[in-house]
């Protein structure tokens, strides 16, 4: 869960306003419908401004601000469109981290990270940064040499917490 709180704000003073706030065309709150039971975790304050604890990766979308004027003012819509950021997460393949090979075959692994925005990702391997690699997801090489096992460690980052850090241990075996 990401704890943070959102708060989308409605500018309009003066007039008497109705406010209805529209997320994926479904309507979650009408300032003329007070009891009207809000989604968990929405609240709509006297002001028009909707607010959402606890953001959650769910809560992406667009959510649409209606204010409803008499006249001669009319209606003013504002859209909010929401991208919850979240910290990198890495899965990989194969997923147990572990890959048993032999000697001439290729070597195929991959660490695929996840988060918003989309992580940058690094390769290491004996503590030596693998510059070809940058912004890969693959790691692909021949086997050619017993030297090449080893821990490789892939680090994603996209600056939001910390990065995500995964490591595949490569065996390779003589035939």
């Amino acid at each position: 869960m990401i704890t943070y709180i959102w708060i989308l704000y409605i500018c309009i003073t003066g007039v008497q306003t109705r406010v209805r706030w529209w997320r994926e065309q479904i309507l979650l709150a009408d300032s003329y419908e007070p009891n009207k039971a809000l989604p968990e975790r929405y609240t709509m304050y006297r002001n028009g401004s909707l607010q959402i604890l606890h953001v959650q990766l769910e809560d992406n979308g667009e959510y649409v601000c209606q204010a409803i004027r008499p006249a001669p003012w009319g209606h003013v819509t504002q859209v909010h469109e929401i991208e919850v950021m979240y910290p990198p997460s890495i899965e990989t393949v194969p997923a147990s981290g572990e890959l048993e090979i032999n000697l001439g075959d290729e070597v195929d692994v991959q660490c695929v990270a996840k988060g918003v925005p989309v992580p940058n990702i690094s390769w290491r391997t004996k503590d030596e940064e693998i510059p070809l690699l940058n912004d890969r997801s693959q790691l692909r090489f021949y086997a050619d040499s017993r030297n090449l096992s080893g821990r490789y460690t892939c680090v994603a980052n996209n600056g939001i917490g910390n990065p995500a850090v995964a490591h595949i241990d490569i065996c390779i075996k003589c035939k």
